[in-house]
């Protein structure tokens, strides 16, 4: 194709050039500083010469036109056209604003380096756009578009915004929209965007909001927003999105939120980053959701959700307020990662700490690991917002697990070279059979003090052990199973002579005017309590013991004080540890 010079030598019949009425119409618009609409303003189906415009023509309009023309400064304005050809303006500087709605294009514009002051290409049809290190000081339109190909403004910079909404967008070898490092002074906008292909802005800068709410993004098993390292002045809204493909937001940093409300995520096939190691994903599982290192100044919001395939990693993530509910995270079919994720506080949802607990088991562990941070974060989070026993029971859970995971890697079978040697396999046998009392132990715990959170229950296992002693020792008395605890008394004629006789020796030596009756009176709920606390003396115990001559009950009794104290003991020493803070860790 001739290239054309000047509009002169383009209207000039003997160049050759043959404007269309479409082109002379332009021209004549363009020099009256009007828009101009071809036929009835619609995007054409087909070339006609009512329509056909020159991308050579368009090109030197834009730019300005050539001296003597009739240049007006307010740019072209061109709708309804179909552009023959291919519009170069790489590395050009525009005049005035350019506006090329529901026009359609044979071949994708070039704009790479371009300096242009607005560029609007609403409603047209497009196979691409290359615009990487473009500089537009207005807004980038691509409303309603329908893109064939990538839309390339990797390391444009765009003083306002990039607007999106409603577009149909089909990748190209690039990805759908490839905009990595790219500047926008406002935001980004595909409200309702059809997009087939990844939406790649890693590393970019958005002055403004970057807004994705209703659109449908399908990247098969591949990354369909890449967002790493992500800066954004204001939220990115996913809410109502469907998303097929993995969203990576790790790195990003957004000074709003991040509302995922009503979003429906199928993940990808995605490596993701869990523990600082790299975990491939198997067949049949795949990646909804990579916020490592995520930070939103405000909230999280992750409500409503209507699907979540894949795995949800929140990893070392860092949001203001957290606004969830616990059936979205139970939707996740893949393990929920949250493992250094840190919120202040929990807004509009359950705090109810035996629901969180079911949102932190998805949490707990994988892969033979555990992961104690999302407890301590809930239980400091809850205690920060007033509650009282849910901190406590978030703990208490903690240590559980804590605990379970401590007698799981301590008796682990060896592996690789080490399964070879005698030793480790020999203290693993070992570690396994310590397991069992460190299991009893750890349950005594927390049955008895909740690990030092609970201590008002050692009120109720001590009721029940005083409760078993009392019935022992109630038992004990009525079948004559007690006697007097002093060699003086049990070889006296008056504890002797009752002794011979039939019935309960030690009630009746103890009657009013019994030689007994000035003894200690015996109370078997005394007794019982007695014989239970260790700082506690009654009396009761150094004034009557159990015997095993009289009745089975008086042997029962023998043989189950030295447990019963034993255990009143150790109930003891735990409370005292769990008041005095020797139980309860701080492991935040």
């Amino acid at each position: 194709m001739v290239r054309i010079v000047s509009v002169a030598d383009f209207l000039d019949p003997g160049q050759g050039f043959d404007p269309t009425p479409a082109e002379q119409e332009l021209i004549d618009a363009w020099r009256a500083g009007q828009p101009c609409t071809l036929g009835d303003g619609t995007l054409p189906e087909a070339e006609s010469p009512g329509r056909r415009v020159r991308a050579d023509l368009l090109r030197l309009l834009i730019l300005g036109g050539t001296p003597g023309c009739g240049l007006h400064v307010a740019g072209v304005a061109l709708v309804g056209a179909w552009v023959a050809g291919e519009l170069d303006l790489r590395a050009a500087s525009a005049r005035g604003q350019t506006v090329l709605v529901l026009c359609r294009f044979e071949e994708r514009p070039l704009i790479a380096q371009a300096r242009l002051e607005h560029l609007d290409l609403a409603g047209s049809k497009l196979p691409g756009l290359f615009a990487p290190g473009a500089r537009i000081g207005g807004a980038l339109v691509l409303r309603g578009a329908t893109v064939t190909g990538t839309v390339d403004v990797s390391a444009a910079e765009i003083g306002g915004q990039l607007d999106c909404d409603g577009a149909t967008m089909t990748a190209g070898e690039g990805g759908a929209l490839f905009g990595q490092g790219m500047k926008l002074g406002q935001g980004l906008y595909l409200r309702k965007a059809k997009v087939t292909g990844t939406v790649a802005v890693n590393g970019a800068k958005i002055g403004g909001q970057f807004t994705l709410a209703e659109a449908t993004l399908t990247a098969g098993m591949g990354r369909a927003l890449d967002a790493q390292g992500l800066s954004l002045g204001h939220s990115l809204v996913l809410s109502k999105a469907c998303i097929t493909g993995t969203v990576n937001v790790a790195g990003a940093e957004t000074g709003g939120q991040l509302d995922c409300t009503e979003a429906s995520l199928t993940g990808g096939r995605e490596a993701s980053l869990i523990g600082g190691t790299e975990e491939r994903q198997t067949e049949g599982r795949c990646t909804a959701f990579i916020g490592q290192g995520l930070r939103v100044k405000h909230q999280l919001i992750f409500k409503k959700l209507v699907r979540v395939q894949g795995l949800v990693s929140l990893g070392s993530a860092r949001v203001g307020d957290l606004v969830d509910d616990t059936d979205s995270w139970a939707k996740a079919t893949g393990p929920v990662w949250l493992d250094g994720f840190t919120y202040d506080r929990i807004v509009g949802a359950t705090t109810d700490a035996r629901e969180r607990l079911g949102w932190l088991a998805r949490a707990a562990g994988g892969g033979g690991a555990f992961y104690p941070q999302p407890y301590t974060r809930l239980a400091k989070v809850l205690a920060a917002m007033g509650h009282a026993r849910g901190p406590r029971e978030v703990l208490l859970e903690h240590e559980r697990l804590f605990a379970r995971h401590g007698r799981r890697r301590a008796g682990a079978w060896p592996s690789g070279e080490s399964r070879r040697r005698v030793w480790p396999r020999l203290r693993a046998v070992l570690q396994r059979g310590l397991n069992v009392p460190r299991a009893a132990w750890d349950t005594l715990v927390r049955g008895v003090v909740g690990y030092g959170y609970f201590p008002t229950r050692s009120v109720i296992v001590l009721f029940a052990l005083w409760l078993l002693a009392t019935t022992l020792a109630h038992m004990a008395w009525v079948s004559g199973g007690f006697a007097p605890a002093s060699d003086v008394i049990l070889t006296s004629e008056g504890w002797q002579a009752i002794r011979a006789g039939a019935g309960n020796a030690a009630a009746l030596w103890s009657a009013p005017g019994a030689p007994g009756q000035d003894w200690e009176t015996f109370s078997r709920y005394a007794w019982a309590a007695d014989l239970l606390v260790p700082l506690v003396d009654l009396g009761q115990t150094a004034a009557w013991a159990p015997t095993t001559a009289q009745g089975k009950w008086g042997w029962w009794l023998w043989w189950a004080r030295w447990p019963l104290v034993v255990a009143g003991w150790v109930v003891v020493a735990l409370v005292a540890a769990a008041v005095t803070g020797i139980l309860q860790k701080d492991r935040d």
